[in-house]
């Protein structure tokens, strides 16, 4: 079994994973987005992480169909498959128990997921994969609530593998829960330490820093992501507008606004960012157009009443 691709399996996995996590929507974030965000890794190559010479052939073809089934997104059919592979096998192969976890994930059977995540981690006996796992366990009892043993998972999964980012992030994420956004910050500049500007985690940095009112840095931050992320430099050029707006760069605001409405015409939070700046501008005509175009876009669908008040207060005395 080539552990390092099994890792790599597991972490890629973890992060989609983590992109469903349930976080409380607070005004930290300016795109109204929770902090994770990524694409569902489809990849799986059985003779990646299993030893082929310790599976049937009739558990073999199994995984086989399971490749298909992944990129299908059938979890519950790959759960099916993994429940009738026999226990001597998955023992000594316990990325299968992995790999019948995150089926079980996917589908809310978290029960299941618990088991054989225990089972897993009973059988491996390398570190690293370790930390997967455990970092997996502690997001299923989130899942359930049960944050005191989250954090727990969450911490070893640290101590097994420092350099595993996953567990930093998820305790920035349950701290972030938990009302704590010093602590909430201070996982999370060590999690961008460990992962290039192109990471979302850098992004869900600057959002933090603004939610704490630290404009310049959060500024740095997305001065690095607009570089390093182009296909998502809309929303780091709206955000990085609002914290200029802040610092009362409303000039460079609004250009950097423009910007991001000309990628993404389709945000209506950038419309809610650009009429901000034309209030601080005293243009209140131009401001209203954008508040009635964010309305249009579903800004309260998606964020709140805020732009609705902001119409209230500004638009609706001009017509008096």
């Amino acid at each position: 079994m080539r552990k390092n691709k099994a890792l790599i399996f597991i972490l890629i996995v973890m992060v989609s994973i983590a992109s469903a996590q349930k976080v409380k929507k607070t005004n930290v974030f300016t795109e109204g987005e929770t902090p994770f965000s990524s694409n569902m890794s489809s990849e799986l190559d059985v003779n990646e992480y299993i030893d082929s010479t310790k599976i049937s052939p009739a558990t073999y073809d199994r995984l086989k169909k399971i490749k298909v089934l992944v990129e299908k997104e059938s979890f519950q059919q790959i759960f099916d498959e993994l429940e009738a592979v026999p226990k001597k096998e998955m023992d000594e192969n316990p990325m299968i128990y992995a790999l019948k976890a995150l089926a079980a994930m996917n589908v809310k059977n978290y029960p299941a997921a618990t088991t054989a995540l225990e089972q897993a981690i009973a059988n491996v006996k390398d570190d690293a994969l370790n930390s997967g796992l455990y970092n997996m366990l502690g997001y299923v009892d989130m899942q359930g609530d049960y944050r005191i043993s989250a954090v727990q998972n969450f911490k070893f999964s640290h101590k097994l593998d420092p350099g595993n980012v996953a567990p930093i992030v998820m305790l920035g994420a349950v701290s972030m829960e938990n009302g704590n956004t010093d602590d909430a910050i201070s996982y999370y500049e060590k999690a961008v330490k460990l992962v290039p500007p192109s990471n979302s985690v850098w992004n869900n940095l600057g959002f933090l820093y603004q939610g704490k009112g630290r404009h310049t840095e959060a500024i740095a931050i997305f001065d690095k992501t607009i570089i390093a992320i182009p296909d998502k430099a809309a929303f780091s050029f709206n955000n990085r507008a609002y914290s200029k707006l802040q610092i009362g760069q409303a000039k460079e605001a609004l250009a950097d606004v423009e910007r991001s409405i000309e990628i993404y015409p389709e945000n209506p939070y950038a419309f809610r960012n650009r009429a901000l700046i034309y209030i601080a501008m005293s243009k209140t005509d131009l401001a209203c157009a954008d508040l009635k175009k964010a309305q249009a876009l579903g800004f309260e669908q998606k964020f709140g009443t805020e732009v609705k008040e902001l119409i209230s207060k500004y638009c609706l005395k001009n017509t008096k």
